[in-house]
């Protein structure tokens, strides 16, 4: 916007004129003033206190989970939610947008035919967890992986057996599906349980970065590296 008329004037062939080098002197002085406040506010947000502490918010998560079971069906799920950014690698809102519960498969959950959706069930009583439609798919494929962390695993439990979903449900059930809410649903559940257990609305994207600060702060293998990019 700023420049806008110093690039009239030089289409104009004005750029010889008094208006044009008083402008163009104002205009240079206005981009350092922005310029200059954009890197202090790089550098404080880096520098912040206030940027989330991954390991400390997991904690406290996990602290909090007998309290959390006892929250009513809205308010868990999106606990749950919170519980797949802090107890596994964070993943994309597009992730749970996508997912469908499937109570007894009748074949891997790799070879369901419906691409359009990801799908999560336990088989022999391990929580597996197929990707077909996430941000990254058109680079990486499908995605197989299982859920490890077993405070993620209680809570998955406890939602299955007190939260009856039908099998080809999708996971968030009670968010009314359309093309245009899930995303948002979603994400402000995650922001509002932040705000419940840690006082402050933390997103989706918080959360991203904050386990990256942590991440890439040990030693890690290519092979690691590569798995933490996928989602």
């Amino acid at each position: 916007m700023l420049g806008t008329v110093k690039r009239y004037l030089t289409y104009k062939n004005k750029n010889n004129t008094l208006i044009y080098k008083k402008y163009s002197q104002k205009i240079n002085s206005l981009y350092k003033v922005l310029n200059s406040n954009r890197e202090h506010k790089i550098k404080e947000k880096n520098n912040s206190s206030d940027m989330l502490d991954y390991n400390n918010l997991k904690n406290i998560f996990i602290s909090k989970i007998p309290d959390i079971k006892k929250c009513r069906y809205i308010q868990f799920r999106n606990y749950l939610f919170l519980g797949f950014e802090l107890l596994s690698i964070p993943i994309n809102l597009c992730n749970l947008q996508h997912l469908k519960y499937i109570k007894e498969p009748t074949r891997l959950l790799k070879n369901i035919e419906d691409k359009d959706y990801n799908y999560i069930s336990k088989i022999e009583g391990v929580y597996n967890i197929t990707y077909n439609n996430y941000k990254n798919k058109k680079f990486l494929g499908q995605i197989n992986t299982t859920i490890t962390n077993l405070h993620l695993i209680d809570l998955l439990d406890f939602y299955f057996s007190n939260f009856v979903l039908d099998s080809g449900n999708a996971f968030y059930n009670g968010i009314e599906f359309n093309s245009n809410s899930p995303n948002t649903t979603i994400g402000e559940g995650i922001r509002k349980s932040s705000k419940k257990l840690f006082n402050k609305r933390y997103s989706v994207n918080d959360y991203r970065a904050g386990y990256l600060k942590q991440y890439y702060q040990t030693e890690r293998t290519y092979q690691e590296k590569v798995l933490n990019c996928k989602y």
